[in-house]
């Protein structure tokens, strides 16, 4: 048996006679060519002021950046102004200066290890791990030290040697653990 099939075509009358019209109808913009070339001009303008002043920022911050000090200048230019008050013969106050030594040491540990030293007890300066890491057992044994002196002198105002003693060897000590840690990055 044979299926017929049947296809329905349905046409659709074309009228070729008549021009075709758009679906939508053509927009104009409202503005004239030499208006356009005002805007571009304007953003053109503004984007130049906004490069300007971004690169100004920048430089400036990087000018900041490098007109900082170094925390080993900063901590030996406070201690030589320490030793400069320690006169000897005159009379001190051992506990005044034991506070701005302490200070000084704990400044410049902070800055030079990005920690926050100056709020920490002697005991977690010592234990700070970053410290640990990038300190010898030496400097990390003087620095316990040295802070044990200062800690007796400012909470008792009892140390068995004066303070301005105490400032040579905290010299000592920055310098030593700065070029320690320079060593260490010129080695990285």
């Amino acid at each position: 048996m044979i299926v017929q099939d049947t296809f329905r075509t349905d046409t659709v009358k074309l009228d070729t006679i008549r021009d075709i019209k758009p679906v939508k109808p053509v927009i104009d913009l409202p503005y004239t060519r030499s208006e356009i070339a005002a805007i571009c001009l304007a953003i053109l303008s503004l984007t130049v002021l906004l490069i300007v002043i971004l690169r100004r920022r920048l430089t400036s911050r990087i000018q900041a950046s490098s007109t900082q000090k170094s925390p080993i200048k900063e901590a030996e230019e406070a201690l030589k102004k320490l030793a400069e008050e320690l006169r000897p013969g005159e009379d001190q106050d051992q506990r005044r200066y034991a506070e701005a030594l302490s200070s000084i040491l704990r400044t410049y540990l902070s800055d030079r290890f990005n920690i926050s030293g100056y709020y920490l007890t002697r005991r977690q300066l010592i234990d700070e791990p970053h410290l640990k890491k990038k300190l010898a057992t030496s400097a990390l044994a003087s620095l316990q030290n040295i802070l044990a002196k200062l800690d007796r002198v400012k909470f008792s105002g009892s140390g068995n040697e004066p303070v301005s003693s105490t400032v040579t060897q905290v010299l000592a000590l920055v310098r030593d653990i700065d070029l320690s840690y320079l060593n260490d990055a010129a080695g990285e």
